[in-house]
Protein backbone atom coordinates (compact mmCIF):
# COMPACT_ATOMS: atom_id res chain seq x y z
CA UNK A 1 0.00 0.00 0.00
CA UNK A 2 1.45 3.02 -1.02
CA UNK A 3 1.24 6.45 1.65
CA UNK A 4 -0.31 9.44 0.19
CA UNK A 5 2.31 12.17 0.81
CA UNK A 6 0.55 15.84 0.86
CA UNK A 7 1.77 18.41 -1.81
CA UNK A 8 3.24 21.00 0.65
CA UNK A 9 5.12 17.82 2.06
CA UNK A 10 6.01 16.94 -1.39
CA UNK A 11 7.30 20.72 -2.45
CA UNK A 12 9.43 21.52 0.45
CA UNK A 13 12.88 23.40 -0.38
CA UNK A 14 15.96 21.75 0.57
CA UNK A 15 17.52 23.40 3.83
CA UNK A 16 21.34 23.67 1.37
CA UNK A 17 20.80 24.52 -2.26
CA UNK A 18 21.85 21.00 -4.49
CA UNK A 19 23.91 23.29 -6.54
CA UNK A 20 26.53 24.41 -4.40
CA UNK A 21 26.50 27.79 -3.92
CA UNK A 22 26.64 27.68 -0.26
CA UNK A 23 30.04 26.54 -0.66
CA UNK A 24 30.57 29.50 -2.48
CA UNK A 25 29.42 31.71 -0.80
CA UNK A 26 31.41 30.63 1.95
CA UNK A 27 34.93 30.83 0.35
CA UNK A 28 34.32 34.02 -0.43
CA UNK A 29 33.37 34.99 3.14
CA UNK A 30 36.75 33.32 3.96
CA UNK A 31 38.71 34.63 1.29
CA UNK A 32 37.00 38.64 2.66
CA UNK A 33 37.95 37.58 6.03
CA UNK A 34 41.67 36.95 5.12
CA UNK A 35 41.66 40.13 2.87
CA UNK A 36 40.78 42.20 5.82
CA UNK A 37 43.00 40.54 8.30
CA UNK A 38 46.10 41.54 5.81
CA UNK A 39 45.06 44.90 5.17
CA UNK A 40 44.33 45.43 9.01
CA UNK A 41 47.43 43.52 10.65
CA UNK A 42 49.67 42.34 8.31
CA UNK A 43 50.52 45.32 6.15
CA UNK A 44 51.13 48.33 9.18
CA UNK A 45 52.90 45.37 10.62
CA UNK A 46 55.07 45.47 7.58
CA UNK A 47 55.70 48.90 7.72
CA UNK A 48 56.08 49.30 11.22
CA UNK A 49 59.13 46.64 10.75
CA UNK A 50 60.27 47.92 7.76
CA UNK A 51 61.19 51.36 9.65
CA UNK A 52 62.25 49.73 12.89
CA UNK A 53 64.78 47.74 10.64
CA UNK A 54 65.89 51.22 8.75
CA UNK A 55 65.91 52.85 12.12
CA UNK A 56 68.32 50.05 13.49
CA UNK A 57 70.24 49.99 10.32
CA UNK A 58 71.19 53.74 10.82
CA UNK A 59 72.16 53.74 14.50
CA UNK A 60 74.43 50.71 13.38
CA UNK A 61 76.44 52.68 10.83
CA UNK A 62 76.31 55.10 13.36
CA UNK A 63 78.39 53.36 16.18
CA UNK A 64 80.57 51.71 13.39
CA UNK A 65 81.58 55.05 12.69
CA UNK A 66 81.75 56.67 16.18
CA UNK A 67 84.20 53.35 17.11
CA UNK A 68 85.86 53.69 14.06
CA UNK A 69 87.32 57.51 15.10
CA UNK A 70 90.43 57.27 16.67
CA UNK A 71 91.08 58.06 20.12
CA UNK A 72 93.63 61.00 21.06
Amino acid sequence: MKTQVSPSQDMKPDATPSDGRHDDAARGATSLEWALLLGVIALPAWFVLDAALDLLVGHYALMTTLNALPFP
